[in-house]
């Protein structure tokens, strides 16, 4: 058994019966959450925030601080990684989403206060780096300051824009700013699927359906998830036309440039853990 520890995924060797679940705009939630943790590794706030709401407004609320909750483990222990004292990153996520369950519709802006927060500080990762790759780094780069962030609620309407004024077709070319990252796919044991085209193209509506906002959109007009064909079927014809004509997405018609940011590049190199500790401020003294 393998374990992704960046998205706490595991995957069974040699033979694997991984659902792709597909995001709002049709990108692999494994990859959204890596993406997650490498922008907030590399300090990067705008992107950070994209991925983090990008994985919030798919339904993926709780999951998502639930989320945070990890990579601050991974990111900000002072200590050993089983040893959650004097995490000051984790009281933070666990009071946001405190607050979040307290009025969820008019708290979007505390997910926003905890990835910028996580953004602009120091982080650590040589308890993780030590326990799961057995090697010993010192850090290289530190921030000046260390910073807690308020995000502006006015501001989530950023990462909620309205596209009525676009062809459907087109939505995609806009909606989908950034690329994943997968640079680091097989160091993480990241899993992905041998038939990109089925899942991003072919059935990308059977892999959307894990999404509970897709879900919902699905069940609004009758469709049915077919898990043996790995379809969604609608019943009525009518309901169907209904559902294409506003949530037809067209993913197989976008641009290269456009695929790849959800699918990637295949010409792209994979990089190794040393490459990754460089990366973002660290330099390997020994193997453990």
């Amino acid at each position: 058994m393998l374990t992704n520890h960046f998205t706490e995924e595991e995957v069974d060797q040699p033979v694997y019966t991984h659902i792709v679940r597909l995001s709002r705009y049709l990108y692999s939630i494994t990859d959204v959450k890596q993406s997650l943790f490498l922008s907030i590794l590399g300090h990067d706030g705008e992107q950070a925030l994209f991925w983090g709401y990008e994985l919030y407004f798919s339904g993926f609320q709780e999951e998502t601080f639930d989320y945070l909750l990890d990579i601050a483990k991974i990111l900000f222990q002072i200590y050993a990684l089983d040893c959650d004292e004097d995490n000051h990153m984790i009281d933070l996520v666990n009071y946001s989403l405190y607050l979040w369950r307290l009025s969820p519709h008019d708290s979007d802006h505390q997910l926003g206060n905890c990835i910028l927060t996580m953004c602009n500080h120091n982080h650590n990762l040589a308890p993780f780096i030590r326990t799961y790759f057995k090697t010993n780094i010192e850090k290289t780069s530190h921030l000046s300051d260390n910073i807690y962030i308020t995000f502006d609620s006015e501001k989530v309407n950023n990462y909620t824009p309205s596209y009525s004024d676009k062809p459907l077709y087109k939505v995609l070319q806009y909606a989908r700013k950034y690329a994943v990252n997968k640079t680091y796919n097989q160091l993480f044991q990241t899993y992905t699927p041998e038939n990109l085209n089925e899942v991003y193209f072919k059935n990308w509506l059977y892999h959307a359906s894990f999404s509970p906002l897709w879900e919902q959109r699905i069940l609004e007009y009758g469709g049915i998830v077919d898990e043996e064909k790995h379809q969604v079927i609608f019943e009525d014809e009518d309901l169907e036309e209904e559902f294409y004509s506003k949530w037809n997405y067209e993913p197989d018609e976008q641009s290269i440039e456009t695929h790849q940011k959800a699918m990637g590049n295949k010409e792209d190199l994979q990089n190794d853990l040393e490459t990754f500790c460089k990366q973002y401020g660290y330099k390997i003294i020994e193997d453990v």
